[in-house]
């Protein structure tokens, strides 16, 4: 694989890129700026916006980043965003859905880095493109509809694979409530899952959850209540190496419905994502 040192567009080395990846080289490019905005960023202005969960934060790190993030996309697309801080701005026929910063409990508390810059593009009814950026471990994964997914760091580009057989006893899988009632986590399915499983992580983040799910640092990822911005770049990503897929009250949803829900931002859907088919399988099995 050739790799060619893709500059974003503050003329900053960020990461070698394969050559031929353009919807990779532009994404990876917002992502990183965004993401050494929000680490520039001081923990100002704290609001939270549903009085009933405190995890419903945002900082000025989340408006800075979401600023440059918007423009730089309207600037290389023209395209309709949705974006988590905004809703729906509409524009061209591509839409990108946009978290510009997944995991703000987290940032706000220092917890380990475990937040991360997310975003998804959707053309013609499909999740075309889709990258997300961690940025305290300058990690990005990041694919192309067909073109396979890559794990940039360090400056070095790696082809992710799907993931060795395991079975669900002897799996790391990340399970969390998203913005479900916290009783969910005791009542099945999930609380079926939580015992059938090998070990059981959760990281207060889907697109960090989405990422380690990428990358192998974890088998599989399920998380009811999920907004859109949460996982759009997700789903493109983990299609690409095993198998993901969405519903609503266990029920699965068409990616042509999901799609065409990418105007509404009070849309939550459910996440199942694993490494490999076999996994995947036993896992829906539960559900």
């Amino acid at each position: 694989m050739t790799n060619a040192i893709f500059l974003d567009r503050d003329g900053v080395i960020n990461r070698a890129i394969p050559d031929g990846y353009v919807l990779s080289r532009m994404l990876t490019g917002i992502c990183n700026q965004a993401g050494r905005i929000i680490l520039s960023s001081t923990v100002a202005d704290i609001v939270q916006k549903d009085i009933l969960d405190v995890r419903t934060i945002t900082s000025d790190a989340d408006r800075l980043a979401e600023e440059y993030i918007v423009e730089s996309l309207q600037m290389e697309l023209g395209c309709s965003i949705l974006t988590e801080e905004r809703g729906f701005i509409p524009a061209g026929g591509v839409v990108a859905i946009v978290d510009p910063l997944d995991g703000s409990m987290n940032y706000t508390h220092g917890t380990l880095g475990l937040y991360g810059v997310s975003i998804g593009l959707i053309e013609s009814g499909r999740l075309v493109a889709g990258a997300i950026h961690l940025p305290a471990f300058g990690e990005t994964v990041v694919a192309e509809r067909g073109r396979g997914a890559l794990w940039i760091r360090e400056g070095t580009t790696t082809q992710l694979r799907m993931g060795c057989r395991v079975d669900l006893s002897d799996a790391r899988v990340c399970i969390g409530r998203g913005s479900a009632s916290p009783g969910v986590l005791a009542q099945p399915p999930l609380s079926t899952l939580v015992e059938r499983c090998g070990e059981v992580v959760n990281f207060a983040s889907c697109s960090v959850g989405l990422l380690c799910v990428a990358t192998g640092r974890v088998d599989a990822l399920v998380l009811p209540r999920q907004a859109q911005w949460d996982f759009a770049a997700g789903y493109c990503i983990l299609n690409e190496i095993g198998k993901m897929k969405v519903y609503q009250e266990w029920k699965p949803v068409a990616e042509q419905r999901l799609t065409q829900n990418s105007m509404d931002a009070d849309a939550h859907f459910d996440v199942v994502t694993a490494r490999t088919l076999h996994l995947f399988d036993q896992i829906e099995e539960i559900l």
